[in-house]
């Protein structure tokens, strides 16, 4: 189709069937050029994604481009607006902040001045939140947090900036599309991937090979103004390089890897340690991941990092196995909750996995962080179930240092064995030196690793102690109070 045929056409927007027929009509309604020339290997043209978007044909698509210069918000914002003016679709437009958000908005309320734009569909001026049209078609401007994720039910979803959205508004997000007749759902996830340990990665490294999503990659150089329908001029880029840092300039619009400075253990240790042919898990508030139920005769040792003010209480259970390896048994995540609870929680655990050696039943099997929070949890702790006194570590100067290093060599030496419980997975392989053996409340050590450091620190108790026999292959499985 040419753009005389367009123009003619345009007044009652028939549905465009090709990629063509696309470019053509959106350059036509908003004045507009889409990238359609792949430059670096593995990467598409901008609009190779931006038509499997908007003809549906996955129901859920990934877009990871550079920062700034490739132009991913202007172009979901020009595909919300197309998908609202010829499809009459519902689209909510979902930020990693409100200010993302309205920005995304923004680009579609300038759209509608060009000359090819159909203003007669808007039922009213477009507002800073939201655009109606009078065939159906809205666009949605949704705040950042789980209740407005939640919320509406159209038949499109346009993330943008997924790795400044918090993992839970995104998965509360996931929920929203409904198709409904001649308009299929589908949900566009973009962002530049900033950050080694965030929602961004877990969906590249996760949620997309496990769904079976499409990651569309390109950069700035797919955009620039050499290319057909490139707009981004080489001067811009130039600027850009040069005043920005080197490593930022790599991750953020060279597209590679982000990493972490300083790791504190080594990444094939973690990725050893955390094997998925235990299970795979997500490590949800809550949710209590058992592996392995209680076997007479074994030798448990149970680590426990307190809540704090806006941190998570992880209590890890671990049997020894007959080759001296730790497996951890079980592990649960709590948060938010009465102090009464959370060590309820602890004493359950610790009647379920006991040593069911008599001789050994006063020997210090638990440990729990009390820096801080001793003399609240002391108050609690009656260990009348199991006969225990729990040690309480205080973390501090040599003593601390002291525990990180010993539990992060057990996890390099391979005496550590956890299933792929993604949460503490997460924490471990991101964990820096920082977080260990700085100080300050920038540098907090994450309290799976606490956790894990402390069950460890039991293991002087092991002199003479028999590990249970392998009387049976752990499985996998949830179990919840």
């Amino acid at each position: 189709m040419t753009l005389a045929e367009v123009r003619r056409r345009a007044h009652v927007i028939a549905r465009p069937t090709t990629d063509n027929e696309l470019w053509w009509l959106v350059r036509y309604l908003w004045g507009i050029e889409i990238p359609r020339v792949q430059v670096c290997d593995n990467h598409v043209a901008p609009f190779s994604a931006f038509a499997d978007s908007y003809f549906a044909r996955y129901p859920v698509t990934v877009w990871k481009a550079s920062r700034g210069l490739a132009g991913k918000t202007f172009t979901l914002a020009h595909l919300s607006l197309t998908e609202i003016s010829v499809l009459g679709a519902r689209v909510s437009f979902l930020g990693g902040s409100l200010d993302q958000s309205k920005l995304g908005h923004e680009y579609t309320k300038g759209a509608w001045d060009t000359n090819g734009a159909p203003a007669d569909l808007l039922a009213s001026d477009p507002t800073h939140r939201e655009t109606t049209l009078n065939n159906g078609g809205h666009i949605s401007v949704l705040a950042a947090s789980t209740k407005s994720a939640r919320g509406p039910h159209p038949e499109r979803l346009r993330l943008d900036e997924a790795d400044e959205m918090d993992q839970f508004v995104f998965e509360s997000a996931l929920g929203q599309p409904i198709g409904t007749p001649g308009i299929p759902s589908q949900t566009t996830i973009s962002s530049t991937h900033h950050y080694p340990n965030k929602t961004f990665s877990y969906i590249l490294e996760e949620l997309a090979p496990e769904k079976g999503w499409p990651i569309y990659e390109w950069c700035y150089r797919e955009s620039r103004a050499t290319n057909p329908g490139g707009w981004l001029a080489d001067d811009e880029i130039v600027s850009t390089k040069g005043r920005i840092p080197q490593h930022m300039w790599d991750v953020e619009y060279e597209l590679q890897e982000p990493n972490v400075e300083g790791r504190a253990v080594d990444f094939e240790a973690i990725e050893e340690a955390f094997d998925p042919a235990l299970g795979v898990f997500e490590g949800a508030e809550g949710e209590l991941i058992v592996i392995e139920e209680p076997i007479d005769g074994a030798i448990y040792y149970t680590g426990v990092d307190w809540a704090k003010e806006q941190d998570w209480t992880v209590i890890a259970t671990f049997r020894i196995r007959e080759d001296g390896v730790w497996l951890c048994v079980a592990w649960q995540r709590l948060g938010r909750r009465r102090w009464p609870v959370m060590v309820e929680a602890y004493e359950d655990r610790l009647s379920d996995y006991t040593p069911g050696v008599d001789d050994v039943r006063r020997q210090l099997t638990t440990a729990h962080d009390s820096t801080g929070v001793g003399d609240v949890i002391d108050d609690y702790l009656e260990f009348t179930k199991g006969g225990y006194t729990p040690d309480g570590i205080v973390m501090a100067g040599q003593r601390r240092a002291g525990l990180f290093s010993d539990y992060t060599a057990a996890i390099e030496d391979g005496a550590i064995l956890y299933p792929r419980i993604r949460f503490a997975y997460d924490e471990h392989r991101y964990t820096t030196v920082a977080d260990l053996y700085g100080s300050g409340r920038a540098n907090h050590p994450p309290d799976s690793f606490v956790a894990g450091a402390m069950a460890w620190a039991c293991r002087s108790t092991q002199a003479g102690i028999v590990a249970a026999p392998e009387t049976a292959a752990a499985t996998s499985k949830w179990r919840g109070r």
